[in-house]
C-alpha cells in the first residue's frame, strides 16, 4: 500500500513537481519506485513526514496522520471489493 506523488500533492495543495524538488534536495524521504512503469510510492509512514514538513513550511495540511491512515483502510477495502 502506497500514496503516489498526485496523491500526497493534493493533501498538502501544491504540485506533485514541488515534491520531486523536496524529494531531490533530500528535504523528504525518498519515494520507492515500483512497477513495469516505475511509479513512485510513498509508504504511510513515509507520508506522515512529508505532511509534518509541509506543516513545518507553513503549509495548512488539513489531513492528520490519523485520516491519512483511515484513508488507507479505505483505500485497501475499495481495492479489495475492486476486485
Amino acid at each position: 500500500m502506497g500514496y503516489q506523488p498526485k496523491e500526497v500533492a493534493k493533501m498538502i495543495g501544491i504540485t506533485p513537481g514541488t515534491l520531486k524538488v523536496w524529494e531531490l534536495q533530500k528535504l523528504i524521504p525518498k519515494a520507492r519506485r515500483i512497477g513495469l512503469n516505475q511509479r513512485r510510492i510513498w509508504h504511510q509512514s513515509q507520508v506522515k513526514q512529508i505532511l509534518e514538513y509541509a506543516e513545518g513550511l507553513g503549509y495548512i495540511v488539513p489531513y492528520l496522520f490519523e485520516e491519512v491512515n483511515s484513508e488507507a483502510k479505505e483505500k485497501s477495502s475499495y481495492q479489495r471489493r475492486s476486485s
